[in-house]
C-alpha cells in the first residue's frame, strides 16, 4: 500500500493539524474558525504529488503538503475576511470566468443527425469546402516583351509543348487542387482571382502575379460545396455544442438578473437590470 494511503499516516497528520489549531486558540484567546481536513482532501494532495513526482509522498512530505495547504487556506480566508478581493479587477475577472465555466458545464442532450444537419445547413459558410483549381502555366519575367508573350500564347494554343517556352519558375509549372487562399498566399490575390475566372481547357493570358506574368491553362475546377454531414459530423457537433453552451450561459445570466436590482446614483430604480 502506498504511504499516502495508510490510515495511520493520515491519523497523525489530522491530529497534528487539529493540535495546531487548538494551540493557536489557547495562545491568542481568539475564537478560531474550523478548517476541515478529510480523507478526500488528503488523498487529493497526495495524488497531486504523485502525479508530479511519479511516486507517493513520504510521511514528512505528506505532512509538508498538508501544512502548505492549511497555510494557503488560512491566507485565503483572511484575504476574504479583509475584503481584499473587492475592487481588484484581476480577481473580479477570474471570478466571472469561473462563474461562466460553471454555467457552461450544464449537461447537454446529445444532438441527433437531424439537428446536426439543420445546423450544418444553417451555418454552411462555416463548413463549406472552398473552390479548387488545377492548372498549368508558363512563366515570364517582367522584363520580357509583350510581343514575346503574345507569340508564346499563339504557339501554345497551336499545340506546341509548354516546356519550350518561358522562364524557370520556383514553384513548378503545374499546380493542382489549390484554393483561392492558397494561390493568393503563393502568387498574390489578383492572380488567384484571375485564374479562378478562367475557362477550362485552353491557354489564356497573360495573367500578372507577384513574380511576373503567366500564360495559364486551367485543367480542372472543383466548385465550392457543402460537405456531407458524415464527413464533418465531429466539427458540426462541436460547433453546435459551443453555441448551445453560449446560449445556456445567456439564459442563466438572464435568470440571475431577477435576483438583483439596479440602484442609480441619482435615485434608486427597482426592477430587473437591463
Amino acid at each position: 500500500m502506498a504511504a499516502w494511503r495508510q490510515p495511520t499516516l493520515w491519523f497523525v497528520l489530522l491530529g497534528a493539524a487539529w493540535f495546531a489549531v487548538e494551540w493557536a486558540a489557547r495562545d491568542t484567546g481568539v475564537a478560531v474558525e474550523a478548517i476541515v481536513v478529510d480523507p478526500a482532501l488528503t488523498e487529493a494532495l497526495a495524488a497531486g504529488f504523485e502525479t508530479r513526482a511519479g511516486r507517493a509522498p513520504t510521511p514528512p512530505e505528506a505532512d509538508a503538503l498538508l501544512r502548505d495547504h492549511l497555510d494557503q487556506e488560512i491566507l485565503y480566508r483572511e484575504a476574504i475576511a479583509r475584503h481584499l478581493d473587492a475592487g481588484d479587477p484581476i480577481v473580479r475577472r477570474r471570478l466571472i470566468q469561473k462563474m461562466r465555466f460553471l454555467l457552461e458545464d450544464a449537461p447537454l442532450t446529445a444532438p441527433d443527425d437531424a439537428a446536426l444537419q439543420a445546423w450544418l445547413s444553417a451555418h454552411a459558410d462555416r463548413f463549406a469546402r472552398p473552390a479548387q483549381v488545377s492548372f498549368e502555366h508558363v512563366f515570364f519575367r517582367r522584363e520580357r516583351a509583350p510581343e514575346t508573350l503574345a507569340a508564346a500564347l499563339v504557339a501554345l494554343r497551336a499545340g506546341e509543348p509548354a516546356a519550350d517556352r518561358g522562364d524557370a519558375f520556383v514553384h513548378g509549372t503545374t499546380l493542382r487542387g489549390r484554393t483561392r487562399d492558397q494561390l493568393s498566399g503563393l502568387m498574390g490575390g489578383a492572380f488567384a482571382d484571375a485564374v479562378l475566372a478562367q475557362p477550362t481547357g485552353d491557354w489564356q493570358g497573360p495573367l500578372a502575379s507577384s513574380y511576373g506574368n503567366h500564360l495559364v491553362k486551367v485543367t480542372e475546377q472543383a466548385p465550392g460545396r457543402l460537405p456531407a454531414l458524415s464527413a464533418v459530423r465531429a466539427q458540426v457537433e462541436a460547433d453546435w455544442r459551443r453555441a448551445q453552451r453560449a446560449l445556456g450561459v445567456a439564459r442563466a445570466v438572464d435568470d440571475l438578473r431577477g435576483r438583483y436590482r439596479v440602484e442609480h446614483a441619482r435615485g434608486a430604480r427597482e426592477g430587473r437590470s437591463p
